[in-house]
């Protein structure tokens, strides 16, 4: 059975935090760090990325299946947990909380989408990856308002490495 690389920090309430797709687990060391003195935080590297194995199938992997495969680390975080995911991370995360409500006690999702375009734009694509997850309970997912802050300011102030693709280096955009 594969397993993924995490990073681990803190005692506490367990924190997962999950990392966008053309990152790893590193882009959360500034949150663990300011998190770590009250909670157990940990971050994994989805299939794929940093330290964890590839996607070993030949089908095209699900969002179903980056939760199994982070499975292990969200037992490890305990329950109830928060998940703070980012990007693709929210939408794992999203479908993560979907399948076990009961386990999560708390989510702070971001992203950099463009929700102002006409359909089908960015917002309706990880609508409809959320709602195609085959899972019975599936809230309303709607974009946040055009006026609505971005976090990645915050996200970039607390020391993490995480950024808007414009600021990546060339070699981790995707």
């Amino acid at each position: 059975m594969l397993e993924p690389f995490f990073r681990e920090a803190g005692t506490g309430p367990g924190v997962v935090c999950l990392h966008s797709n053309a990152s790893t687990s590193g882009q959360w060391r500034g949150l663990m760090d300011g998190l770590a003195p009250k909670f157990h935080v940990l971050a994994p590297d989805s299939y794929g990325a940093g330290k964890s194995p590839d996607w070993p199938s030949a089908r095209s992997i699900r969002l179903l299946d980056e939760v199994a495969f982070i499975e292990p680390v969200l037992a490890r975080a305990g329950s109830p947990l928060a998940l703070v995911g980012h990007s693709y991370g929210a939408a794992v995360a999203l479908i993560a909380a979907l399948a076990n409500p009961g386990r999560v006690r708390a989510m702070a999702l971001f992203g950099l989408l463009d929700a102002e375009a006409p359909p089908p734009n960015e917002a309706d694509g990880i609508r409809d990856a959320v709602a195609s997850a085959g899972l019975p309970w599936r809230p309303a997912i709607r974009a946040a308002p055009p006026n609505a802050s971005s976090i990645t300011g915050w996200s970039a102030a607390r020391g993490s490495e995480c950024r808007s693709s414009g600021n990546l280096p060339s070699r981790r955009r995707s």
